[in-house]
This record gives structure tokens, sequence and C-alpha cells, in this order.
């Protein structure tokens, strides 16, 4: 009976210890680290999404890493920041925020940035195809494409982004387009629109 309630009380002991080892990163405690980022796919060079961090401790600090950029600052229990300026590419942007003030040990979260990158021919022969190819897209994304020859808007093509795949192509039809510089088509790429020129020879 004896060695069982001392068998219990070390027990006891234990637990209080380890518990008191509580990760200053939980905020408030009890909760796990989050990233979002909105919208996760934008446009090249002008587009802008924004990150936002949840449940770290104001009193530790986080670091944001994605490409060639790394930055850390300290934290609020909220942290919300701008990412623009990006190259054409697939980004994995990668948040980590210390779990114990005393310790090397971090907890870290991550989201994928999508900046889709577009090689759409400018002029061609009205006679042949017209082929547009697209690269670092979100997989599962519908892209559609609007020709216009002149005034008249052509048959409108749809496109989706197999799950596993990260690039596509549309084909324009031959004779889709008239020749000179009245022809247009107008790429959506999920909620990201822009119009191209094209010169039919």
């Amino acid at each position: 009976m004896l060695k069982t309630a001392l068998r219990l009380a070390v027990f006891g002991l234990a637990v209080s210890l380890v518990s008191s080892g509580t990760p200053v990163s939980a905020y408030p405690v009890g909760t796990n680290l989050t990233a979002t980022i909105v919208p996760d796919m934008i446009v090249a060079k002008t587009g802008k999404a924004t990150l936002t961090i949840k449940n770290a401790n104001p009193s530790t600090f986080v670091t944001v890493q994605y490409g060639t950029q790394t930055s850390s600052e300290p934290n609020t229990a909220t942290l919300i920041r701008d990412i623009s300026g990006l190259s054409a590419g697939i980004y994995v942007v990668n948040v980590s925020t210390p779990i114990y003030k005393d310790k090397d040990i971090f907890e870290s979260k991550s989201v994928t940035l999508y900046v889709p990158g577009v090689t759409a021919p400018k002029s061609g022969k009205i006679k042949a195809k017209t082929v547009i190819k697209l690269k670092f897209l979100k997989p599962g994304t519908i892209i559609t494409l609007q020709p216009t020859a002149g005034k008249k808007k052509k048959k409108r093509i749809k496109v989706v982004v197999k799950a596993n795949a990260t690039s596509a192509k549309i084909t324009i039809p031959a004779k889709t387009f008239s020749k000179g510089k009245k022809n247009t088509f107008k790429l959506t790429i999920g909620k990201i629109s822009k119009t191209y020129k094209f010169t039919g020879k």
C-alpha cells in the first residue's frame, strides 16, 4: 500500500514538472500558431497578398521566409503583413516562432502563394493555331480565354488545371482572329484577368 502511494506521489510530481513547461507561443494558452494568405494566387510584379499570423505570444518574435526573402520582427497576437512585387513562380511562405523562451525550439506553419507565368504571342498567322502557355498555377484552377476579332466575340475556351499539375496550355483554333491589329483575348486565371492584343497576319 505504501509503495503504491509512493508511486502515485512520484507520478503526480512528474506531471506537475512537465506541465510547468508551458510553451510561450500559444496565445491564448492551448491554441496553435496559424498562418493564412489571401489571395493565394496573384499577378506577377503588381499583385499583392496579405499574410495573417495568429496565436503567437506577443513576447516572442516571428520569422517569415519565402524565396530569397527572410525577415524577423517582434510579434503581436495577430500579425498582418503584405507580400508583393514577386516574379512569376510558386512560393512556400514559411512562418516560425519560438515555443519556449529559453530553448531553441520553434513552432512553424507554411502556406503556398502562386504567381502565374504566361507566355502569349503578340502576333501570328490567322490560318494557324495560337498557343498560350501557362505555368506556376494552383492545381484545380479554372482558366478561361475569350478571343475577340474586331468587335466580334468568338467562342470562349475553358481549361481546368489538373489536380496534380501546375501548368497548362490553351490552344486558340485557326481562323479565330482576323488580319490586322484589332484582335484581343481576355485571359482569366481564377480571379485574375488580363487582356492581350494580337496582330493577325
